[in-house]
């Protein structure tokens, strides 16, 4: 219902030839790979897994802070719910040379992986 009034939005900001407004698709991971960066914005929700697969293929993630599940995953950069300082957020780390947010996602899905959960609660048994 809103995709018009966007639409007209990215053209009146002179950025609709940077802007795609795509619709649906049954995997986001091919799109996101070759996005600059990927934001996810909402209010409230559970453990936004859309974020998850963002960062598995991204490591330029953007997200509200709607869940504490979402600062807990590294790499995932928190923003304001305001559009100014979120926009100041974005630029700053966009700009920066180097980050340690890919060897801490490497370091997170190592500990989370499969053979750690089934070393960790399977192996001491045997």
């Amino acid at each position: 219902p809103e995709k018009d009034r966007l639409q007209n939005e990215a053209v009146r900001l002179g950025i609709s030839g940077r802007v795609h407004f795509v619709g649906h698709v049954e995997s986001i991971a091919f799109l996101a790979s070759r996005a600059e960066f990927c934001l996810h914005t909402s209010f409230l929700e559970g453990f936004p897994n859309t974020v998850l697969e963002y960062r598995c293929v991204n490591s330029r993630v953007f997200a509200t802070p709607s869940t504490k599940s979402i600062s807990d995953l590294p790499g995932v950069n928190i923003i304001s719910y305001s559009t100014t300082e979120a926009v100041e957020r974005i630029r700053m780390i966009l700009n920066q040379e180097t980050s340690t947010s890919d060897m801490k996602w490497e370091e997170y899905m190592k500990e989370n992986s499969i053979e750690s959960y089934l070393n960790k609660y399977f192996m001491k048994t045997l």
